[in-house]
């Protein structure tokens, strides 16, 4: 069985790229419900404000995970509130009333 390939030594390079060029440009955060202002890139990576690179289709679901059109900018925490209601949606679906 493969790993995650997010833990490669490629992916953690294609990132540091991605993050020296939102950098650069000082991008935005890409979720459109962001409230938490500019993305912050000086501060460490667990930060709930700092840099994250987000996937815009999940790469369980087939999305590349080294494709750049697959990628976006995000904070720490768009990017785990958005895997969290991913992951409670795929493993928590909707329960069937018992009523037929």
């Amino acid at each position: 069985m493969a790993g995650d390939p997010r833990s490669t030594r490629r992916f953690t390079r294609m990132r540091n790229q991605a993050k020296a060029r939102a950098q650069a440009n000082n991008a935005p955060c890409a979720r459109p419900d962001c409230t938490l202002g500019p993305i912050r890139y000086d501060l460490g990576n667990n930060h709930p404000l700092s840099y994250n690179l987000g996937h815009i289709t999940e790469i369980d679901r087939g999305g590349d995970p080294y494709d750049p059109a697959n990628q976006q900018d995000e904070h720490c925490r768009c990017n785990a509130q958005a895997g969290a209601r991913y992951r409670n949606n795929k493993h928590n679906p909707p329960r069937q009333s018992r009523i037929w």
